[in-house]
């Protein structure tokens, strides 16, 4: 069989890739199609087009009958192609681009351009959670690089501040092996937001139960760290990354429980849990 389009053809036979069923038909493992064709990027590496473009704050639109998605920003725009050899289509149905080409594309860098990337981290794996807890099967949208948590929070949270640049010291640090796979800064949402206010020297934005979110909005950026004191108890027990503010709200990510865009609210009239930003500079 011979296969074309555009200007590209490939010759499959028998035994290759491919192989007759007993039907009569010719069969192929799709994956390995789309690999071929430049569909699918075969190390699995990257990140959605579409959380780059939230993260960038960048307008996007996908034109399904072309494969081609649009970026739009500050009177710029540029256009991806599915198999242009810098986008791929994965098996998520989403449009998948490496974070540096399409940075320097924008010529979005230096700390800019590492708070885009903590934010498209937190995007992209904030959906990882267990499938079968007792047996510690993972449903795969995690970050294999990394052990996963029962209380998977705050490690989630420093992952994302290491691939936005964050440099491990001997306060914050993982390695993941047994027995000392890492520091508890990095694991403990207290720990992390002590860590980054008084050895980072990060400033904190604190809002009390009862506060108003409004009082800090205009300090907070995605990116930045927010800690929660869910019992109101006088200890942070939680810890997100702010993923978007849109509207007046913010919007943050997290990992157990999995959100990418959890919006911190007044509820129902006033906050009922006290709220840290920690204003992180990349």
């Amino acid at each position: 069989y011979r296969i074309s389009l555009d200007t590209k053809s490939f010759d499959y036979y028998e035994g290759d890739i491919a192989s007759f069923w007993q039907n009569g038909n010719f069969y192929i493992d799709d994956i390995n199609f789309l690999r071929h064709w430049g569909f699918v990027d075969p190390s699995g590496s990257g990140f959605a087009l579409q959380d780059l473009a939230q993260a960038m704050g960048a307008d996007i639109s996908w034109d399904a009958n072309e494969g081609l998605t649009t970026l739009s920003m500050i009177g710029k725009s540029a256009e991806y192609r599915v198999g242009d050899g810098k986008t791929f289509l994965n098996q998520d149905g989403n449009v998948y681009i490496n974070d540096a080409t399409i940075l320097a594309e924008w010529g979005i860098s230096g700390s800019e351009a590492n708070r885009v990337k903590a934010v498209t981290y937190a995007l992209r794996y904030s959906a990882g959670d267990w499938v079968n807890k007792a047996d510690k099967v993972l449903n795969g949208k995690n970050n294999p690089a990394y052990e996963f948590y029962g209380s998977n929070c705050t490690n989630f949270v420093s992952q994302a501040l290491a691939y936005g640049g964050l440099s491990q010291d001997i306060t914050w640090w993982y390695k993941g092996s047994r027995p000392l796979r890492n520091s508890a800064a990095w694991e403990a949402a207290p720990d992390l937001i002590k860590y980054l206010d008084k050895k980072k020297h990060f400033g904190v934005s604190y809002v009390p139960i009862g506060g108003d979110i409004a009082d800090v909005i205009g300090s907070v950026q995605p990116g930045d760290v927010v800690g929660f004191d869910l019992n109101a108890e006088g200890g942070i027990n939680h810890a997100g990354i702010v993923t978007k503010i849109e509207d007046g709200k913010i919007f943050y990510g997290g990992n157990t429980a999995s959100y990418k865009y959890q919006e911190l609210t007044n509820y129902p009239t006033q906050l009922n849990y006290d709220l840290y930003f920690v204003h992180v500079r990349y």
